[in-house]
């Protein structure tokens, strides 16, 4: 598939006059070009500048992933220089994808002298992007890609309701305290999204997730939230939205234990008074650990106020929750 041209590229693009012009073709599963550097490309005498290298091989791996109908940008690069790669002499720049997971495509690429000896390689990490979804170079996930990879990841039912609560509930906070609802609710929603994945391996919770959600390019505060949400690595709560997630957690299954044991099993049924009630009784929902529900006094709530909050968010979406 051909790849999408850019005129103005200062890799390949034929119309800016600063240009490299690189020309790359599609061999097999590669994307390969040639390129001779001269004296305008030298860092050091006689050496092509480290960070012109590191052009070429940036352009060669997202060439790689162009040839396969993929628009994407960099979003990691690691470069091993084995040798300095001379001026006025020719080499051979290819790039190959490796494997993809989800959205994020891992590659490599090379530069090689005439004689095929490797001078240079790179390791990189792509982001499978819409052009219309790039603000100021960040890449964002809207709220039904987060939850269709919710789906994705999450197999049990309850589990993605339970997600679903906690976006509510970080949704209502964020208002609360005029922040980002969006953000806070896609933190919310993709809190535990590698739950199952780390059910055998419980000590890894959050960290994977929170390394899947970087991969996936979401915003640095969004996955360190994510990260500190599980108690058990003792991660300071930074931010306001990382205290909130931590508190929530916990909160919406009290809540959801608390309306179960109603009557009618609905949480239109029950108020503010009811859940404080069950708070107290330690007996009751002992998986809701009731010291992290009480760390809402880190974002300058009262108990009262918090679960209010929550509940009033959570019966919002009883239908989704089936409560």
């Amino acid at each position: 598939m051909e790849d999408k041209a850019y005129p103005m590229c200062f890799a390949c693009g034929r119309e800016n006059p600063i240009s490299l012009r690189l020309d790359f073709r599609a061999d097999a599963e590669r994307a390969v070009a040639e390129f001779t550097p001269d004296s305008l490309h030298q860092g050091y005498d006689g050496i092509m500048h480290g960070g012109l290298v590191t052009t070429l091989l940036d352009e060669a791996m997202v060439k790689a992933v162009g040839f396969q109908g993929i628009e994407a940008v960099s979003a990691e690069i690691k470069v091993r220089f084995r040798d300095s790669v001379p001026i006025n002499e020719k080499v051979v720049i290819s790039g190959l994808v490796k494997k993809r997971r989800g959205k994020v495509i891992f590659t490599e690429a090379y530069i090689k002298n005439g004689q095929g000896e490797t001078l240079v390689r790179a390791e990189g990490k792509f982001m499978q992007v819409n052009k219309n979804k790039m603000s100021k170079g960040k890449i964002k996930m809207n709220r039904d890609e987060a939850y269709k990879l919710v789906k994705e990841k999450i197999k049990q039912r309850n589990l993605v309701k339970h997600c679903l609560a906690v976006e509510a509930v970080m949704r209502r906070l964020a208002e609360r305290f005029n922040e980002d609802v969006e953000k806070w609710g896609l933190a919310g929603l993709l809190h535990d999204i590698d739950y199952e994945e780390t059910a055998d391996d419980p000590e890894k919770h959050s960290l994977l997730g929170a390394e899947m959600l970087s991969d996936l390019g979401l915003d640095d505060d969004i996955v360190y939230a994510v990260k500190a949400h599980n108690h058990a690595h003792g991660l300071p709560r930074k931010s306001l939205m990382d205290k909130a997630l931590y508190a929530s957690d916990p909160l919406t299954g009290l809540i959801v234990a608390a309306a179960l044991i109603h009557p009618d099993k609905k949480l239109a049924s029950i108020d503010t008074e009811f859940v404080i009630n069950r708070y107290g009784e330690k007996s009751f929902a002992r998986g809701a650990d009731r010291d992290v529900i009480a760390s809402c006094s880190e974002m300058g709530l009262e108990l009262k106020e918090f679960i209010g909050l929550s509940l009033e968010a959570m019966q919002g979406i009883s239908d989704d929750l089936g409560l």
